[in-house]
């Protein structure tokens, strides 16, 4: 999956830039759900909703994400939905595509990812979803402290470790802090290629775990991960380390619908699961769903914030 999305990311270079042009930045303030323009190609209505995620771990994701599945099918009779399913896409393009097509209704992901799919299926971001109690999150660049590299700075000529290119905690939050610090990026194919004197290298590690990991061996100079990540390090391990920089906050998920989704059905996806965390039932299937805490009004500007700094980082 990381290595499809690194593609995909690669050739979505010029729209993002095209879209982005005259996007000013928005006030973080929530707003309604948004209402697709009525078109001759809007979907009929059917009777089976499809909720979708990427991964892949495919029997995880649709175990965990069933409770949710099964609430939500239950309580969409009044515009003529009677059941629920869910598809689990093995990548950003393949995702786009259902979303596109109406195979799939609802989708779930970070915000950056959100907006890869977004720009390639004009899926429409409706609701932020937050995580075990966080509506934002944010990533770290981190470094052992008996490593020389106390600053941002510190780090030209030497190699940080991302998760991939597809990911907003691990790509593009940490890229784009590096960038606004005035600092150089370069790719480098593997940790044992040397980074160019005036740029930071940095590598794809595909995992979080492995991201730390490398840090402490010594394979990179630095990491990036979020936040919930860096604390799971235990409080002696934390103590050898030194964190050189914080990246802005962003919503931890967002969930979007498929485009030319009629006003009815839009509404009554945004009440049903901005309504969940009142019912024991719905806080049982938010709980199941990766430790969902609820779901509120998407903050204006989320995903024209995400082009604003994938235009940063692609320009740089």
């Amino acid at each position: 999956m990381n290595r499809t999305r690194r593609i995909l990311v690669s050739t979505l270079i010029i729209a993002f830039v095209i879209s982005g042009c005259g996007i000013n930045s928005a006030t973080p303030t929530a707003a309604p759900p948004p209402t697709a323009a009525p078109t001759a190609t809007t979907k009929a209505r059917n009777t089976v909703i499809v909720l979708g995620e990427i991964s892949d771990e495919p029997s995880k994701k649709i175990e965990r994400l069933q409770p949710l599945t099964d609430y939500v099918g239950k309580r969409l009779d009044k515009v003529g939905i009677t059941s629920a399913q869910i598809k689990i896409a093995p990548n950003l393009e393949t995702m786009s595509r259902w979303l596109k097509s109406g195979e799939v209704d609802i989708y779930f992901d970070s915000p950056y990812p959100a907006m890869l799919v977004n720009a390639q299926s004009d899926a429409l971001p409706i609701l932020r979803r937050w995580r075990r109690g966080e509506a934002e999150y944010y990533a770290v660049i981190f470094a052992r402290n008996d490593s020389g590299v106390n600053t941002l700075n510190d780090l030209k000529g030497k190699t940080i470790g991302l998760q991939d290119a597809g990911s907003t905690s691990g790509y593009l939050l940490p890229l784009s802090l590096l960038v606004k610090g005035g600092l150089k990026a370069v790719e480098l194919k593997s940790a044992e290629i040397s980074a160019p004197a005036d740029h930071v290298g940095y590598v794809f590690t595909n995992d979080d775990d492995n991201t730390i990991q490398w840090v402490i061996s010594k394979k990179v100079a630095a990491g990036a991960v979020d936040i919930r990540s860096y604390s799971k390090i235990s409080a002696d391990g934390r103590s050898k380390m030194i964190v050189l920089g914080e990246s802005e906050k962003v919503p931890r998920q967002v969930v979007m619908v498929r485009p030319n989704m009629d006003k009815a059905t839009q509404e009554m996806i945004y009440s049903l699961f901005t309504e969940m965390e009142k019912s024991s039932e719905g806080q049982i299937a938010l709980k199941a769903f990766d430790e969902t805490t609820r779901f509120d009004a998407l903050p204006v500007g989320t995903l024209e914030r995400m082009k604003e700094l994938y235009t940063l980082v692609t320009n740089r």
